[in-house]
C-alpha cells in the first residue's frame, strides 16, 4: 500500500505499508527442506524529486 503527496510536478512525498497485517504465510518450499516465508511488516516514508 502506497499513499503520496504532489505538492509540485516535481516533487512527490509518500508513505507506504508492506505486508499491512505481517502474515508469515510459507510462500513456497522445495525437495531439499528449504521454506522461503513472506517478510515481516515494513513501513516507510519518502521523496522523490524528478529532474
Amino acid at each position: 500500500m502506497r499513499i503520496g503527496y504532489h505538492p509540485q510536478d516535481n516533487v512527490e512525498y509518500f508513505a507506504y505499508v508492506n505486508n499491512v497485517f505481517d502474515n508469515r504465510a510459507a510462500l513456497s518450499a522445495s525437495n531439499s527442506g528449504t521454506i522461503s516465508i513472506a517478510e515481516p511488516r515494513e513501513v516507510g516514508f519518502g521523496v522523490s524529486l524528478n529532474f
